[in-house]
């Protein structure tokens, strides 16, 4: 970044950014802004030009007479900051030429001035971006080689830990997250006759879900307009959410599989609370002799360890002990066989003993 786009120095070459559609080439824009903002400590404006709305005349200016010299001057527009129009003396700032491949060869032609540094007022620098036309099913306008040579250009690809990392800062729902972890294949999908779904689309979901959560929940959400943002994939996200929401005591007995446990750690607050009584419950009707009860408590022992490694509070307390006296029933000897196989259990078990609650009781 300080190479390309040195703050302290004038650009040598416009940063053209090529991707597919959605994979956020024009917030980059924004967070190049953010960053020179936070690296110089002054004020960077940004200014966008979506290129394929524009005119060639946008670039090179009007005719208008100077009766006086008896010529004719052309007027470049107020949004391009050149030395010529005064505007933008003593700023800084972006100018961002949106899809910029998606011109008409006029507009791209004229558009070429505005690359000569020595038109440009100091301070500011040009960022352009683009699709990459029979790769990712755009019509583009292929540039030719006089004037791809103009730009430093820059191929963004999309990679989805990177994305996930990046949706788990910004409070993108986990289970959508999750969901693309366990099928990567739907994270950027599509083709050109029935559309391509990207990134972007799963943060539009993401936004109508935080928008409509106080009126219906995630699934209702998906089953209302899934199709229209996420395709076919939304058939599969809905099997997904509900498998999260019929997880039973039975299921915890394959807790060492990657599927229970990310939808374990998919649980919200009342599916937990909800689990845990269905949980105690399972050991309350439950017959079991010496084998079951390892197999209970192994199963435990490894709940409650999830739990440490990931700070969730499956169990209170008051559930540990309820659920441990009801797997032993009142048993004293396979009471001290259980807690002597698990130190997590022993150590939360003691200290609900040793509580005032239970020396009261």
């Amino acid at each position: 970044m300080p190479i390309i786009c040195n703050p302290d120095q004038p650009q040598v070459k416009p940063l053209l950014i090529l991707g597919k559609p959605g994979l956020g080439k024009t917030a980059f824009a924004y967070h190049l802004q953010d960053y020179l903002q936070r690296t110089t400590g002054t004020e960077w404006r940004l200014i966008k030009l979506r290129v394929a709305d524009l005119f060639a005349e946008d670039f090179s200016g009007l005719p208008t007479l100077d009766s006086r010299a008896g010529v004719t001057r052309w007027y470049p527009p107020d949004f391009l900051p050149l030395k010529t129009s005064g505007l933008f003396r003593g700023t800084r700032g972006i100018l961002l030429l949106d899809e910029v491949n998606r011109a008409k060869p006029d507009v791209i032609q004229a558009m070429m001035k505005v690359f000569d540094r020595d038109e440009f007022e100091d301070g500011w620098m040009v960022v352009a971006t683009g699709n990459l036309g029979d790769e990712d099913g755009t019509n583009v306008e292929e540039f030719d080689a006089a004037q791809i040579r103009r730009f430093f250009k820059v191929e963004l690809e999309f990679n989805l830990d990177d994305w996930c990392e990046w949706a788990q800062k910004r409070g993108i729902d986990s289970r959508i997250i999750h969901f693309l972890k366990t099928f990567p294949q739907y994270a950027y999908f599509g083709n050109k006759e029935y559309g391509t779904v990207t990134p972007a689309h799963w943060e539009e979901l993401d936004r109508y879900w935080k928008q409509q959560r106080d009126r219906m929940d995630l699934i209702s959400l998906v089953k209302h307009i899934g199709s229209n943002l996420i395709g076919q994939a939304a058939a599969t996200l809905v099997s997904f959410l509900e498998s999260l929401e019929t997880l039973g005591p039975e299921d915890l007995y394959k807790i060492d599989s990657p599927a229970v446990r990310t939808q374990l750690l998919l649980l919200n607050r009342d599916q937990v609370y909800r689990l845990n009584q269905a949980l105690i419950q399972h050991f309350v009707k439950r017959r079991r002799n010496d084998v079951a009860l390892e197999a209970d408590a192994a199963m435990l022992s490894r709940y409650l360890n999830l739990v440490d490694e990931q700070g969730r509070p499956f169990l209170e307390d008051d559930q540990v002990s309820l659920i441990v006296n009801e797997l032993c029933a009142h048993r004293f000897d396979l009471i001290e066989k259980l807690l002597n196989r698990d130190e997590n259990l022993r150590r939360r078990y003691l200290m609900l003993l040793q509580s005032p609650v239970t020396q009261s009781l």
